[in-house]
């Protein structure tokens, strides 16, 4: 219990840290002439979005509390000794991580746009049309859990290394951040990395750009739209 605990506050740290870090670079420090809608969102929905992801970082006990009571049970593939799978694995499978959460990303992301899928409250994230970072993490509280229980499947499955795990954790929710900012931080060029342009074209456009990290799979099943050309803060 006392390891859950430990693991979700660090968790809820580094959601909070990360989220007022964001908003502090793109409103405080002055880089909204950047965002691709130049428009500030008014407190009352900023505030909504702190509140929601907030409640949401603290139930994230739940997927921790499951994983670490099946490793200390002897149930998952996480290793601690190196050397079991070597250094090369090791670093490879934070990169494995991101392919496998993409694809997992994408089919869960693309059932909650369908029909089907509208019992899990997708439309609570698409409420904020202008994200801010702090809409990272605001959603359905069932939407939140079925995207942590990537974490819960993943380490039965794939045998991983804490720090790799640990490192993963930092890199996702600041690509998380980042894909909400609304802020270029670089141009969506690439044929296969996405950008935070890409995801705001999603809650603009709610039927494209449906991946996490990547644009193949988008590209693949023709929901992909690229950003505009146009000067950057020029309205969309």
């Amino acid at each position: 219990m006392k390891t859950s605990l430990l693991i979700t506050l660090l968790l809820v740290v580094r959601t909070v840290g990360f989220c007022s870090l964001g908003t502090y670079l793109i409103y405080g420090a002055g880089k909204a002439k950047r965002k691709f809608n130049p428009a500030v969102p008014d407190p009352a929905t900023i505030a909504e979005e702190k509140r929601i992801t907030v409640i949401n970082s603290l139930q994230l006990f739940f997927p921790v509390a499951i994983i670490v009571a099946a490793y200390e049970a002897g149930f998952t593939r996480i290793y601690t000794e190196i050397t079991a799978y070597g250094w090369i694995y090791t670093a490879g499978s934070f990169f494995i991580l991101a392919l496998v959460q993409d694809a997992y990303f994408f089919g869960i992301h693309t059932f909650m746009h369908a029909s089907p899928g509208r019992f899990i409250g997708h439309h609570v994230h698409h409420r904020f049309l202008n994200p801010t970072p702090w809409a990272a993490y605001a959603m359905s509280g069932t939407e939140f859990q079925l995207q942590n229980s990537f974490y819960v499947l993943i380490v039965f499955l794939l045998p991983l290394h804490p720090y790799v795990l640990a490192a993963y954790l930092v890199f996702s929710f600041a690509s998380n951040v980042i894909g909400h900012s609304g802020y270029e931080i670089w141009r969506g060029t690439s044929r296969v990395v996405g950008s935070s342009e890409v995801h705001y074209l999603h809650h603009k456009l709610f039927k494209k750009n449906y991946s996490l990290y990547f644009t193949f799979w988008d590209r693949l099943f023709g929901s992909y739209v690229a950003g505009s050309s146009r000067p950057i803060g020029e309205e969309r």
